[in-house]
Protein backbone atom coordinates (compact mmCIF):
# COMPACT_ATOMS: atom_id res chain seq x y z
CA UNK A 1 0.00 0.00 0.00
CA UNK A 2 1.45 3.63 -0.88
CA UNK A 3 2.44 5.97 2.04
CA UNK A 4 -0.05 8.71 2.97
CA UNK A 5 1.64 11.82 2.76
CA UNK A 6 -0.18 15.05 4.35
CA UNK A 7 -0.33 17.77 2.34
CA UNK A 8 -1.83 21.40 1.78
CA UNK A 9 -3.90 22.39 -1.10
CA UNK A 10 -4.48 25.45 -2.42
CA UNK A 11 -7.28 26.23 -4.26
CA UNK A 12 -9.11 28.81 -6.28
CA UNK A 13 -12.75 27.91 -4.49
CA UNK A 14 -13.92 25.47 -2.00
CA UNK A 15 -14.99 22.09 -4.68
CA UNK A 16 -16.21 19.33 -2.17
CA UNK A 17 -16.95 18.65 0.96
CA UNK A 18 -15.21 15.53 2.58
CA UNK A 19 -17.87 12.85 1.66
CA UNK A 20 -17.17 13.91 -2.13
CA UNK A 21 -13.51 13.80 -1.88
CA UNK A 22 -13.82 10.20 -0.59
CA UNK A 23 -16.14 9.78 -3.68
CA UNK A 24 -13.87 10.90 -5.85
CA UNK A 25 -10.70 9.14 -5.41
CA UNK A 26 -12.00 5.95 -3.60
CA UNK A 27 -10.53 6.19 -0.06
CA UNK A 28 -10.28 8.85 2.95
CA UNK A 29 -9.03 12.07 3.32
CA UNK A 30 -8.81 14.47 5.79
CA UNK A 31 -10.28 17.89 4.52
CA UNK A 32 -10.54 21.00 6.90
CA UNK A 33 -10.73 23.93 4.54
CA UNK A 34 -9.87 27.73 5.14
CA UNK A 35 -11.73 29.89 3.05
CA UNK A 36 -10.75 33.56 1.62
CA UNK A 37 -11.93 35.80 -0.53
CA UNK A 38 -10.77 33.91 -3.74
CA UNK A 39 -8.93 30.99 -2.71
CA UNK A 40 -9.22 27.95 0.21
CA UNK A 41 -6.51 26.04 1.47
CA UNK A 42 -6.96 22.34 2.30
CA UNK A 43 -5.50 20.01 4.10
CA UNK A 44 -5.35 16.35 3.17
CA UNK A 45 -3.78 13.00 3.64
CA UNK A 46 -3.08 11.61 0.02
CA UNK A 47 -0.72 8.63 -1.78
CA UNK A 48 2.22 10.22 -2.86
CA UNK A 49 0.97 8.93 -6.46
CA UNK A 50 -2.00 10.69 -6.70
CA UNK A 51 -0.26 13.90 -6.30
CA UNK A 52 -0.04 14.48 -10.05
CA UNK A 53 -3.73 14.18 -10.30
CA UNK A 54 -4.62 16.45 -7.61
CA UNK A 55 -2.48 19.04 -8.86
CA UNK A 56 -3.90 18.52 -12.48
CA UNK A 57 -7.59 19.57 -11.07
CA UNK A 58 -8.44 22.42 -12.87
CA UNK A 59 -9.13 24.89 -9.68
CA UNK A 60 -5.54 23.56 -7.85
CA UNK A 61 -2.93 26.52 -7.53
CA UNK A 62 -0.35 24.45 -5.82
CA UNK A 63 0.11 21.42 -3.28
CA UNK A 64 3.07 21.21 -1.18
CA UNK A 65 3.53 18.48 2.23
CA UNK A 66 3.73 19.26 5.31
CA UNK A 67 6.68 20.54 6.91
CA UNK A 68 7.89 20.70 10.20
CA UNK A 69 8.46 24.53 11.41
CA UNK A 70 10.28 25.81 14.94
CA UNK A 71 10.86 29.32 15.68
CA UNK A 72 14.48 30.42 15.10
CA UNK A 73 16.52 30.40 17.97
CA UNK A 74 18.19 33.50 19.36
CA UNK A 75 22.41 32.87 18.68
CA UNK A 76 22.30 34.31 22.75
CA UNK A 77 20.29 35.42 25.42
CA UNK A 78 21.38 37.65 28.30
CA UNK A 79 19.83 38.71 31.17
CA UNK A 80 20.72 42.65 30.93
CA UNK A 81 18.70 45.11 33.49
CA UNK A 82 18.48 48.06 31.89
CA UNK A 83 19.78 51.01 33.65
CA UNK A 84 16.88 53.12 34.03
CA UNK A 85 18.74 55.65 31.65
CA UNK A 86 16.31 57.32 30.08
CA UNK A 87 18.20 59.50 27.63
CA UNK A 88 19.84 56.61 25.77
CA UNK A 89 18.26 55.03 23.10
CA UNK A 90 19.24 51.21 22.49
CA UNK A 91 21.18 50.99 19.46
CA UNK A 92 18.61 49.23 17.39
CA UNK A 93 16.37 51.78 17.55
CA UNK A 94 18.42 54.30 16.78
CA UNK A 95 19.90 52.98 13.94
CA UNK A 96 16.49 52.73 12.25
CA UNK A 97 15.80 56.38 13.02
CA UNK A 98 13.21 55.95 15.84
CA UNK A 99 14.64 59.04 17.40
CA UNK A 100 13.79 61.19 14.05
CA UNK A 101 10.60 60.52 13.75
CA UNK A 102 7.23 61.16 16.13
CA UNK A 103 5.20 58.46 14.09
CA UNK A 104 4.28 55.73 16.13
CA UNK A 105 2.17 53.47 14.64
CA UNK A 106 -1.09 54.80 15.59
CA UNK A 107 -4.05 53.43 13.57
CA UNK A 108 -2.15 49.92 11.92
CA UNK A 109 -2.55 46.85 12.93
CA UNK A 110 0.15 44.18 13.64
CA UNK A 111 -0.25 40.40 13.92
CA UNK A 112 3.06 38.34 15.27
CA UNK A 113 3.03 34.87 14.62
CA UNK A 114 5.41 32.94 16.67
CA UNK A 115 5.32 31.22 20.59
CA UNK A 116 3.10 33.49 22.24
CA UNK A 117 3.24 36.78 24.29
CA UNK A 118 2.79 37.59 27.56
CA UNK A 119 0.71 39.60 27.82
CA UNK A 120 0.24 40.48 31.48
CA UNK A 121 4.35 42.04 30.33
CA UNK A 122 4.29 45.63 31.82
CA UNK A 123 5.81 46.86 28.52
CA UNK A 124 2.15 46.03 27.17
CA UNK A 125 0.11 47.97 29.33
CA UNK A 126 -0.83 50.18 27.20
CA UNK A 127 -2.01 47.86 24.64
CA UNK A 128 -3.13 44.94 26.99
CA UNK A 129 -7.36 45.45 25.61
CA UNK A 130 -5.62 45.15 22.03
CA UNK A 131 -3.60 42.59 22.22
CA UNK A 132 -6.18 39.46 20.30
CA UNK A 133 -4.38 35.99 20.70
CA UNK A 134 -5.21 32.51 19.32
CA UNK A 135 -3.63 29.36 20.25
CA UNK A 136 -2.69 26.79 17.12
CA UNK A 137 -0.86 24.72 19.21
CA UNK A 138 -2.98 22.65 20.81
CA UNK A 139 -1.28 23.35 24.55
CA UNK A 140 -1.15 25.71 26.69
CA UNK A 141 -1.87 29.42 25.79
CA UNK A 142 1.71 30.66 27.25
CA UNK A 143 4.78 32.08 25.86
CA UNK A 144 7.00 29.00 27.45
CA UNK A 145 9.94 30.18 25.23
CA UNK A 146 9.77 34.08 25.54
CA UNK A 147 10.67 34.22 22.01
CA UNK A 148 7.29 35.85 21.21
CA UNK A 149 7.24 38.27 24.16
CA UNK A 150 10.57 39.53 22.97
CA UNK A 151 9.65 39.88 19.14
CA UNK A 152 6.48 41.48 20.62
CA UNK A 153 8.41 44.23 22.68
CA UNK A 154 10.76 45.10 19.68
CA UNK A 155 7.76 45.83 17.61
CA UNK A 156 5.06 47.93 19.86
CA UNK A 157 6.61 47.92 23.61
CA UNK A 158 6.50 50.75 25.89
CA UNK A 159 9.72 51.56 28.00
CA UNK A 160 10.82 48.95 30.44
CA UNK A 161 12.22 50.64 33.85
CA UNK A 162 12.63 54.05 31.57
CA UNK A 163 14.25 52.49 28.30
CA UNK A 164 12.07 52.45 25.31
CA UNK A 165 12.14 49.15 23.59
CA UNK A 166 9.52 49.27 21.02
CA UNK A 167 9.90 50.97 17.22
CA UNK A 168 5.97 51.47 16.92
CA UNK A 169 4.87 51.97 20.80
CA UNK A 170 1.35 54.02 19.19
CA UNK A 171 -0.38 50.50 18.17
CA UNK A 172 -3.32 49.71 19.62
CA UNK A 173 -4.19 46.29 18.12
CA UNK A 174 -2.05 43.07 18.01
CA UNK A 175 -3.03 40.11 16.79
CA UNK A 176 -0.39 37.28 18.43
CA UNK A 177 -0.92 33.91 16.58
CA UNK A 178 0.74 30.80 18.99
CA UNK A 179 1.66 28.91 16.02
CA UNK A 180 4.88 27.42 18.11
CA UNK A 181 5.03 25.04 21.22
CA UNK A 182 6.54 22.62 22.73
CA UNK A 183 6.08 20.26 20.98
CA UNK A 184 6.84 21.00 17.98
CA UNK A 185 4.62 22.64 14.88
CA UNK A 186 3.94 22.54 10.83
CA UNK A 187 3.63 24.83 7.71
CA UNK A 188 -0.21 23.62 8.86
CA UNK A 189 0.17 26.04 11.62
CA UNK A 190 1.59 28.83 10.04
CA UNK A 191 -1.05 28.71 7.04
CA UNK A 192 -3.77 28.68 9.63
CA UNK A 193 -1.92 31.64 11.69
CA UNK A 194 -1.32 33.81 8.24
CA UNK A 195 -4.88 33.08 7.31
CA UNK A 196 -6.47 34.39 10.80
CA UNK A 197 -4.63 36.85 10.89
CA UNK A 198 -5.12 38.25 7.77
CA UNK A 199 -8.83 37.59 7.71
CA UNK A 200 -8.82 39.98 11.41
CA UNK A 201 -7.26 42.84 9.60
CA UNK A 202 -3.43 42.37 9.96
CA UNK A 203 -1.33 45.23 7.87
CA UNK A 204 2.14 43.57 8.85
CA UNK A 205 2.45 40.01 10.09
CA UNK A 206 5.52 39.65 11.39
CA UNK A 207 7.12 35.98 11.42
CA UNK A 208 10.66 35.10 13.12
CA UNK A 209 10.30 32.02 11.98
CA UNK A 210 11.72 29.07 9.65
CA UNK A 211 10.89 25.40 8.14
CA UNK A 212 12.25 23.03 9.75
CA UNK A 213 14.24 20.94 6.67
CA UNK A 214 17.04 19.34 8.19
CA UNK A 215 14.34 17.73 10.63
CA UNK A 216 12.49 16.62 7.89
CA UNK A 217 15.03 15.56 5.73
CA UNK A 218 16.73 13.06 8.20
CA UNK A 219 13.20 11.42 9.05
CA UNK A 220 12.80 10.84 5.49
CA UNK A 221 16.29 9.35 5.86
CA UNK A 222 14.90 7.10 8.24
CA UNK A 223 12.51 5.62 5.95
CA UNK A 224 13.73 5.51 2.44
CA UNK A 225 16.97 4.97 0.80
CA UNK A 226 19.34 8.13 0.61
CA UNK A 227 18.90 9.09 -2.82
CA UNK A 228 15.51 8.69 -2.94
CA UNK A 229 15.16 10.83 0.87
CA UNK A 230 17.29 13.62 -0.72
CA UNK A 231 15.25 13.77 -4.28
CA UNK A 232 11.80 14.09 -2.25
CA UNK A 233 13.40 16.42 0.18
CA UNK A 234 14.39 18.86 -2.33
CA UNK A 235 10.91 18.65 -4.42
CA UNK A 236 9.26 19.17 -1.07
CA UNK A 237 11.58 22.26 -0.93
CA UNK A 238 10.57 23.56 -4.21
CA UNK A 239 6.95 22.84 -3.63
CA UNK A 240 6.47 24.96 -0.28
CA UNK A 241 8.40 27.90 -2.06
CA UNK A 242 5.78 27.52 -4.97
CA UNK A 243 2.74 26.65 -2.77
CA UNK A 244 3.55 29.73 -0.60
CA UNK A 245 4.93 32.42 -3.05
CA UNK A 246 1.48 31.63 -4.80
CA UNK A 247 -0.71 32.34 -0.86
CA UNK A 248 1.00 35.38 -0.11
CA UNK A 249 0.32 36.98 -3.71
CA UNK A 250 -3.46 35.68 -3.58
CA UNK A 251 -3.75 36.87 -0.05
CA UNK A 252 -1.97 39.94 -0.43
CA UNK A 253 -4.26 41.21 -3.61
CA UNK A 254 -7.27 39.63 -2.36
CA UNK A 255 -6.85 41.35 1.41
CA UNK A 256 -9.15 44.50 1.98
CA UNK A 257 -6.41 46.18 4.16
CA UNK A 258 -2.55 47.03 2.96
CA UNK A 259 -0.66 43.93 3.95
CA UNK A 260 2.96 43.29 4.42
CA UNK A 261 4.61 39.87 5.20
CA UNK A 262 7.71 39.83 7.10
CA UNK A 263 10.04 37.06 7.85
CA UNK A 264 13.39 36.11 9.45
CA UNK A 265 16.13 34.89 7.06
CA UNK A 266 17.57 32.35 9.40
CA UNK A 267 20.74 31.84 11.80
CA UNK A 268 22.89 28.72 9.98
CA UNK A 269 25.15 30.98 8.27
CA UNK A 270 29.02 30.54 9.92
CA UNK A 271 30.86 33.53 8.65
CA UNK A 272 32.91 33.25 12.14
CA UNK A 273 34.31 30.16 11.17
CA UNK A 274 34.78 30.56 7.13
CA UNK A 275 33.56 33.35 4.98
CA UNK A 276 32.42 31.05 2.48
CA UNK A 277 30.43 29.25 4.81
CA UNK A 278 26.94 30.88 3.83
CA UNK A 279 23.87 29.54 3.48
CA UNK A 280 20.41 31.04 1.58
CA UNK A 281 17.72 32.69 3.35
CA UNK A 282 15.31 29.40 4.78
CA UNK A 283 11.71 29.21 4.22
CA UNK A 284 8.91 31.00 4.43
CA UNK A 285 11.47 34.27 3.98
CA UNK A 286 12.43 32.50 0.54
CA UNK A 287 9.35 32.33 -1.20
CA UNK A 288 8.71 35.75 -3.36
CA UNK A 289 5.99 37.66 -1.78
CA UNK A 290 7.75 37.78 1.54
CA UNK A 291 9.94 40.67 3.18
CA UNK A 292 13.14 38.46 3.78
CA UNK A 293 15.18 39.91 6.79
CA UNK A 294 18.82 39.90 7.70
CA UNK A 295 20.70 41.05 11.01
CA UNK A 296 22.93 43.64 11.65
CA UNK A 297 25.62 43.98 14.34
CA UNK A 298 27.44 47.47 16.07
CA UNK A 299 30.89 47.15 15.69
CA UNK A 300 31.05 50.97 17.16
CA UNK A 301 32.32 52.61 13.77
CA UNK A 302 29.91 50.88 11.30
CA UNK A 303 27.46 48.55 10.98
CA UNK A 304 28.29 44.93 10.03
CA UNK A 305 26.51 41.86 8.76
CA UNK A 306 25.59 39.69 11.53
CA UNK A 307 28.05 36.39 11.15
CA UNK A 308 25.13 33.90 11.58
CA UNK A 309 22.79 36.07 9.42
CA UNK A 310 21.76 34.40 6.15
CA UNK A 311 22.48 35.52 2.67
CA UNK A 312 20.10 36.76 -0.06
CA UNK A 313 18.08 38.99 2.16
CA UNK A 314 16.13 41.96 1.04
CA UNK A 315 16.46 44.10 3.40
CA UNK A 316 18.49 44.16 7.07
CA UNK A 317 17.81 45.55 10.57
CA UNK A 318 19.39 45.43 13.61
CA UNK A 319 19.97 42.00 14.98
CA UNK A 320 22.46 41.73 17.92
CA UNK A 321 22.70 42.49 21.32
CA UNK A 322 18.84 43.35 20.80
CA UNK A 323 16.81 44.70 24.39
CA UNK A 324 13.62 43.85 24.62
CA UNK A 325 10.91 42.25 26.92
CA UNK A 326 10.85 38.51 28.23
CA UNK A 327 8.24 36.59 30.73
CA UNK A 328 8.36 37.21 33.96
CA UNK A 329 7.99 40.92 33.77
CA UNK A 330 12.11 41.80 33.01
CA UNK A 331 13.95 42.40 29.80
CA UNK A 332 16.92 40.56 27.84
CA UNK A 333 19.60 40.66 25.43
CA UNK A 334 18.69 38.57 22.46
CA UNK A 335 20.48 38.04 18.81
CA UNK A 336 19.25 36.66 15.84
CA UNK A 337 17.34 37.34 12.63
CA UNK A 338 14.44 36.99 14.91
CA UNK A 339 15.67 40.20 16.43
CA UNK A 340 16.03 41.88 13.20
CA UNK A 341 12.73 40.99 11.54
CA UNK A 342 10.52 42.94 14.11
CA UNK A 343 12.22 45.83 13.76
CA UNK A 344 11.60 45.79 9.90
CA UNK A 345 7.82 45.19 10.97
CA UNK A 346 7.48 47.90 13.51
CA UNK A 347 9.41 50.56 10.77
CA UNK A 348 7.03 49.55 7.90
CA UNK A 349 3.97 50.14 10.87
CA UNK A 350 5.73 53.38 11.14
CA UNK A 351 5.42 53.83 7.32
CA UNK A 352 1.96 52.60 7.06
CA UNK A 353 0.86 55.53 9.49
CA UNK A 354 2.63 58.24 7.05
CA UNK A 355 1.33 57.24 3.97
CA UNK A 356 -2.09 56.71 5.47
CA UNK A 357 -1.87 60.44 7.08
CA UNK A 358 -0.42 61.81 3.61
CA UNK A 359 -2.77 60.30 1.14
CA UNK A 360 -5.32 58.35 2.75
CA UNK A 361 -5.38 54.74 0.65
CA UNK A 362 -2.59 52.84 0.95
CA UNK A 363 -2.28 49.50 -1.10
CA UNK A 364 0.21 46.98 -0.43
CA UNK A 365 2.50 47.28 -2.86
CA UNK A 366 3.46 50.96 -1.85
CA UNK A 367 3.86 50.29 1.38
CA UNK A 368 6.45 47.15 0.50
CA UNK A 369 8.08 49.77 -1.77
CA UNK A 370 8.59 52.47 0.64
CA UNK A 371 9.75 50.18 3.35
CA UNK A 372 12.81 48.45 0.82
CA UNK A 373 13.49 52.06 -0.72
CA UNK A 374 13.69 52.96 2.88
CA UNK A 375 16.98 51.05 3.10
CA UNK A 376 20.65 52.53 3.25
CA UNK A 377 23.47 51.12 2.62
CA UNK A 378 25.32 54.20 4.21
CA UNK A 379 26.28 52.44 6.99
CA UNK A 380 27.30 49.27 5.80
CA UNK A 381 30.43 49.97 3.77
CA UNK A 382 32.15 47.16 2.35
CA UNK A 383 29.11 44.84 2.28
CA UNK A 384 27.65 42.54 -0.32
CA UNK A 385 24.22 43.17 -1.26
CA UNK A 386 23.79 39.36 -1.15
CA UNK A 387 24.36 39.55 2.84
CA UNK A 388 22.39 42.99 3.39
CA UNK A 389 19.79 43.78 0.48
CA UNK A 390 19.33 46.95 -0.02
CA UNK A 391 20.89 47.82 3.45
CA UNK A 392 19.26 49.06 7.05
CA UNK A 393 15.41 49.92 6.93
CA UNK A 394 14.85 53.30 8.02
CA UNK A 395 11.23 55.49 9.26
CA UNK A 396 9.91 58.27 7.71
Amino acid sequence: MADIVQYLVLRRRKIASPTSIEEIYGHPYTVNPRASEDMIVEQINAPLVELNEIRSEEDCLGIAPVIPLRHIAPMNRTQRPSNGDTSILPWGLRAVGVERTELTGHGVTVAVLDTGIEKEHPAFSHIFSGIECENFTGEEAVDYDGHGTHVAGTIFGESINGVRIGVAPGIKKALIGKIIGRQGTTSVQLQRGLQWAIENGANIVSMSLGFDFPRYTKKLCEELPRDVAFSRALRAYQQNLDFFSTYASHATISATQPLLLVAAAGNETRRDERSDYAIDKSLPAAAPGFLSVGALMNSGTKLEVASFSNTGVRVSAPGVDILSAIPGGGDSEMSGTSMATPHVSGVAALWLEYLTKKQGIVSSGLLADKVVGSATDQFLEGAPESDVGAGIVQTP
